[in-house]
């Protein structure tokens, strides 16, 4: 991940984290409300026509994430070429691709691995459920009608713990992220 985003210009990387950081699909921040909770607590609440299983859901974040989010929101609606697809392509989807392809010829070691920006949502979900060990928590963050779609995410391997040094298993705060 750090080698993607040494690839990334300042905006993709604060965007690139916020999707990692709030595990939402692609399309969903186009039309996501943010709140504000107080302390530096976010709460952004999906809007069900750009979800994907037709379901609102509501997941929280930092300031920073929600910053991010509301500043990819703007930039969005002042795009004016061919719609919305095109929009995410041009900020998220394509900078990240490119970002990838360049940290694979510098660090071959991950050349092999498939990279692709929906990644971001599955390390969410990973890294959830090694903070809180709650399937449950996971499925409703993550939007998914089925727990058989969330038990991707459920068969953990402790060799994975050093791909996340930044967090501590079973925490018991999971607010943040």
């Amino acid at each position: 991940f750090e080698a993607v985003m040494s690839f990334l210009d300042p905006f993709q990387k604060k965007i690139a984290l916020a999707y990692r950081d709030t595990g939402l699909r692609l399309m969903e921040t186009q039309k996501c409300k943010l709140e504000d909770k107080g302390e530096g607590r976010w709460r952004i609440k999906t809007d069900r026509a750009t979800s994907k299983t037709d379901m609102s859901r509501s997941v929280p974040c930092s300031r920073e994430s929600a910053s991010s989010i509301m500043e990819l929101q703007k930039r969005l609606e002042s795009y004016n070429h061919t719609g919305i697809r095109n929009a995410y392509r041009y900020y998220v989807q394509r900078p990240f691709r490119k970002a990838c392809k360049k940290a694979s010829v510098q660090f071959p070691e991950i050349a092999e691995k498939k990279k692709h920006f929906h990644n971001l949502r599955d390390t969410y979900a990973t890294r959830l459920y090694y903070e809180t060990r709650d399937p449950l928590m996971v499925k409703t963050r993550m939007g998914h009608r089925s727990m058989n779609t969330t038990e991707i995410y459920l068969d953990w391997n402790e060799d994975l713990a050093e791909h996340f040094p930044d967090i501590k298993p079973l925490s018991g705060n999971s607010e943040g992220h």
